[in-house]
């Protein structure tokens, strides 16, 4: 599979657990890719993420793919800044829930509704 491809995958995750940890959205600012093994189309991978640390706007980030033998295969170390200005009422009246569970999209409104 394309770097590329992984790279957003990875970027998604990340996004998706800083939004869910702090309640912020962030946007990338630098990052750091690794691609240690070949990620192959058809096969079985687990990509996952956590929050490192928030120190005012600056959120740090971390995501990776691991083959079903759980060797890493690639992985992101990223810097992310705190959107500023954001109407985060209006941000989630436009985003896009298809192929959301019912319950994650309350999860999701309700976060938005508490900022």
């Amino acid at each position: 599979m394309h770097g590329g491809l992984l790279f957003g995958i990875l970027d998604v995750i990340m996004w998706y657990v800083i939004f869910l940890e702090t309640g912020r959205i962030g946007m990338t600012r630098k990052t750091d890719m690794d691609f240690l093994k070949p990620v192959e189309c058809g096969a079985t991978y687990r990509a996952e993420g956590k929050l490192v640390s928030v120190e005012d706007r600056d959120i740090r980030a971390t995501a990776w793919i691991d083959n079903a033998k759980k060797e890493r295969c690639a992985q992101v170390n990223a810097l992310f800044r705190e959107a500023q200005g954001l109407d985060y009422a209006s941000f989630f009246r436009n985003f896009d829930f298809t192929g959301i569970s019912p319950k994650m999209k309350k999860v999701f409104l309700s976060r938005s509704s508490d900022l």
